[in-house]
């Protein structure tokens, strides 16, 4: 128990310091993504012990198992679980990639992100990456077996998963110093 009030402290101290250094004015900040990423990571972690967030962080989920299922057989049902998968991971591709060109085309224009574009991609990020880690878990983990304690296993892999922010931090700022204009 004290670890785990350890590690929710520990997490909230690095939350406050990406909060100071994100709110430092420095408008050529370099690296704002990985810091709004960061503080996605650790809010989203702080949230873990709730329970209930892990649980709604996977419910989009459910529209891809439902797409999946009218498309294929669901006996066994575990094929429904390995099209869910292959359209979640077919969603992430569309999503990073419409997202790199995004991004591309608005820096190229406006010469930067600003900080709101780089949480709204982080949203929608969210509502990939968590229903995609706890389908995958739910196949490789629990070989697909369903009963009334699954959704429970969304609190297990919700942290990991929580985890993917940084490197979208990180493909950010990448972007954004690779495509900024070079001011003369």
């Amino acid at each position: 128990m004290e670890i785990g009030i350890a590690l929710l402290a520990l997490i909230a101290v690095v939350l406050f310091y990406l909060l100071r250094k994100l709110k430092s004015g420095n408008q050529e900040n370099n690296r704002r993504g990985l810091y709004i990423a960061g503080i996605f990571t650790c809010i989203a972690l702080l949230l873990t012990a709730t329970f209930v967030v892990p649980m709604i962080a996977v419910m989009p989920g459910i529209l891809f198992e439902e797409i999946a299922s009218k498309f294929i057989v669901g006996d066994p049902y575990s094929n429904v679980g390995k099209m869910t998968i292959a359209l979640l991971s077919l969603s992430l591709a569309a999503f990073l990639i419409l997202m790199t060109y995004w991004m591309k085309c608005t820096i190229s224009i406006s010469g930067d992100l600003s900080s709101r574009q780089i949480v709204i991609a982080l949203l929608l990020f969210f509502f990939i990456v968590h229903p995609l880690g706890y389908y995958i878990y739910w196949g490789v983990g629990l070989n697909f077996r369903s009963d009334g304690q699954l959704i429970f296993a969304a609190v297990g892999t919700y942290p990991f998963t929580c985890l993917a922010f940084v490197p979208i931090g990180l493909l950010i700022d990448l972007l954004r110093k690779k495509y900024k204009p070079i001011s003369l």
